[in-house]
């Protein structure tokens, strides 16, 4: 009996630990941060994004994703709450995912989008979308360099207002805990 209860409470342990990268990066109007959820199973994401182009705009949100892992690569699949300042105040619930995959050289690569549509956005935003691609490098198991691309519009209903909070290359590290 006792047996079974502490590998019950292990099991029960294990199930709540979350394995993620976090990276901070630095464009050329702005950075942007950003927790990735790796392995099998539910994640949460975090994301913070600040420009200095549009009057300092910024967004944040958290998310939850499920991670498939399916042979030689792994799939993310979830949804995330933004809050967004750019030009306004407002919020959107995003859905999208993220796929990664391991290359030789301790190289990673991977592209991620997720989207609301204006169903799924408050006040004037009309839609929002946030893509990126990258890869990167881990020369140690815990720490990496990465280096990609990323694109993240807030589009209003009156287009004068829309606003890109990245929109070009970034690097970065990332360090996975």
């Amino acid at each position: 009996m006792s047996r079974s209860l502490i590998v019950a409470a292990l099991l029960a342990v294990a199930a709540g630990a979350n394995a993620g990268d976090l990276t901070v990066a630095g464009t050329e109007h702005g950075g942007f941060i950003s927790r990735t959820p790796t392995g099998f199973g539910p994640g949460i994401t975090l994301d913070y994004l600040q420009t200095d182009r549009h009057q300092d705009a910024k967004a944040g949100g958290v998310g939850l994703t499920f991670g498939l892992p399916v042979p030689f690569a792994r799939i993310d699949v979830g949804a995330k709450a933004m809050w967004l300042d750019a030009y306004g105040d407002a919020t959107a619930g995003m859905v999208g995912g993220r796929v990664s995959v391991d290359l030789p050289l301790s190289l990673e690569g991977f592209v991620q989008g997720y989207w609301a549509p204006d169903a799924a956005a408050s006040g004037s935003v009309h839609k929002v979308s946030d893509a990126m691609a990258g890869l990167r490098w881990k020369p140690l198991p815990l720490v990496g360099v990465e280096a990609g691309w990323r694109e993240f519009k807030v589009e209003r209903n009156d287009a004068r207002r829309d606003a890109k909070l990245a929109d070009g290359a970034y690097v970065g590290v990332s360090v996975g805990f």
